[in-house]
């Protein structure tokens, strides 16, 4: 009997051992082509990659971990001046975290509390789009549009406003071309946005490219 608490509990889950390339292996040595990238694109660069082994070896055997509000290391510099010199114009510092949950929560606190700290503690109202996933803890829950992940915490959760999703394969009409499609997201999040108190809002989140709540 595993003591994993799953999260699924009505069956039993096969125990992977290894991983090369586009493929994993189970403990009774049946291979699995794995079109997802270990799940949500986190072994982007596949399985056994040498590579990446040595170099979170080399860096383990420096040093593992240490907390980044008190020193500053190496990797995360190196990594922070990478992500700067290739993303848009105008950003000029990375804020390091362990996954999108954590990022999407992390960026609604620095929202908040950049409103606060700049005296304009009325702006509360986040604004997301439907058929959109921010995560899976409360705020992520929230700001996301899956009713069956989101209906059983939704009075404890943070009242969200949603705009229609931008989706052209799925939402724009026959009638419509891209541009024009585009025009009328647009002009329906502009309109979402007047209609609220003009000292109200306080984020917009969304996604760049739909992924598990649009069905990609």
């Amino acid at each position: 009997m595993s003591h994993v608490f799953h999260r699924s509990s009505n069956r039993k889950l096969p125990r992977i051992v290894s991983g090369e390339g586009l493929f994993v292996v189970d403990d009774s040595g049946k291979r699995y082509l794995d079109a997802s990238s270990g799940g949500v694109v986190v072994s982007a660069l596949g399985h056994g990659n040498n590579e990446v082994s040595q170099a979170i070896e080399q860096q383990l055997r420096k040093i593992p971990y240490f907390h980044a509000g008190v020193f500053t290391n190496e990797p995360m510099e190196e990594l922070a001046d990478h992500l700067i010199k290739r993303g848009p114009k105008g950003l000029t510092k990375a804020f390091f975290v362990s996954g999108g949950s954590e990022a999407v929560e992390t960026a609604v606190l620095m929202a908040r509390q950049y409103a606060v700290e700049t005296g304009q503690p009325k702006r509360r109202r986040i604004i997301a789009r439907r058929n959109s996933y921010h995560g899976a803890t409360l705020h992520g829950l929230a700001i996301g549009y899956s009713v069956m992940r989101r209906t059983p915490f939704m009075d404890i959760a943070p009242d969200i406003l949603h705009v229609p999703t931008c989706y052209a394969y799925r939402e724009k009409l026959n009638s419509e071309t891209e541009e024009e499609y585009g025009v009328r997201v647009a002009a329906e999040f502009e309109a979402a946005i007047l209609r609220e108190p003009p000292d109200s809002v306080l984020a917009f989140v969304a996604e760049t490219v739909g992924g598990n709540g649009s069905g990609a």
